[in-house]
């Protein structure tokens, strides 16, 4: 195993209570989260292109981003940025929670079943 290092960052109280509650929901630590961002960050040399539009600030479809990408680019290439890791979730035997296009919160079963929340 390689030796690791720790990396220490801060945020503000509001948004690390924000972030435990999605990283909790997904089944996840936000220990978990940073780890799979900042491996990911490293595979791409920076930020990866499935970005996702910020929940609490939406922009015009037209607006640029601060990474250069108008929100109808993010938004285009976040409707598939879930689906390699729920595979990969499934697969692994673990079921996936999402939103469906109609807006209806599921859970799906590495067995094939779908359940509405």
């Amino acid at each position: 195993m390689a030796a690791s290092a720790t990396v220490k960052f801060q945020v503000t109280v509001e948004e690390k209570a924000k972030a435990e509650r999605i990283a909790a929901e997904l089944g996840l630590s936000t220990g978990a989260v940073m780890r799979v961002l900042f491996k990911r960050f490293v595979a791409y040399g920076g930020f990866p292109d499935q970005l996702r539009v910020p929940m609490d600030s939406p922009s015009p479809p037209e607006a640029a981003t601060a990474i250069g990408l108008t929100t109808a680019q993010i938004a285009d290439l976040s409707r598939t940025a879930g689906q390699a890791a729920a595979n990969h979730h499934l697969s692994a035997g673990r079921p996936v929670t999402y939103a469906t296009a109609e807006g209806v919160l599921v859970r799906e079963y590495p067995n094939g079943r779908i359940e509405a929340l």
